[in-house]
């Protein structure tokens, strides 16, 4: 095959056909639908009531029956959103601290109800708080494919709740 700038004509139209693959395979999520290419990650996520600020670390272990699986996950200062202004149509919002903190443990959840332990601990190793949650994943489906089942707990003084 001839040279067009040093590539091979064939090899130049298989990258066209691979590039305009991917972007015509983007809005495959049927009639109305776009496809935003964001998965949903499977895991559980974690937010810590401001009382409990100090956290830094938290470790869980997820289980579902005798099987376990234990993850260590490094906490965040969590944010609330707070409307700022708006000028015409446009709106705007800002990100506040609310005291808490927030994480997310990526694991392969089970579809089946787990007993979820949380062990909180500060910056310098002390334990915080520890509690014990039932919970059941819920799983979505994203319009062009990704499915992620995932828990949400909520951690206050009080202990570990499922929401």
């Amino acid at each position: 095959m001839p040279d067009v700038r040093g590539f091979p004509v064939l090899r130049q139209a298989a990258v066209v056909a691979a590039c305009l693959a991917v972007l015509l395979g983007c809005g495959a999520g049927g009639p109305g639908q776009g496809c935003s290419l964001v998965g949903r990650p499977s895991g559980v996520s974690l937010q810590v009531d401001a009382e409990l600020g100090t956290a830094t670390t938290a470790r869980l272990s997820v289980c579902e029956g005798t099987t376990c699986q234990d993850e260590q996950v490094t906490l965040t200062p969590a944010t609330t959103a707070v409307p700022s202004s708006c000028s015409g149509d446009n709106c705007g919002a800002a990100l506040e601290p609310t005291g808490g903190r927030s994480g997310f443990a990526s694991l392969a959840v089970p579809a089946a109800p787990v007993k979820v332990t949380v062990k909180l601990f500060d910056a310098t190793a002390a334990p915080l708080l520890e509690g014990t949650a039932e919970a059941t994943a819920t799983t979505r489906t994203a319009p062009c494919g990704g499915e992620g089942r995932q828990i949400a707990l909520v951690i206050t003084p009080a202990g570990v709740t499922a929401s």
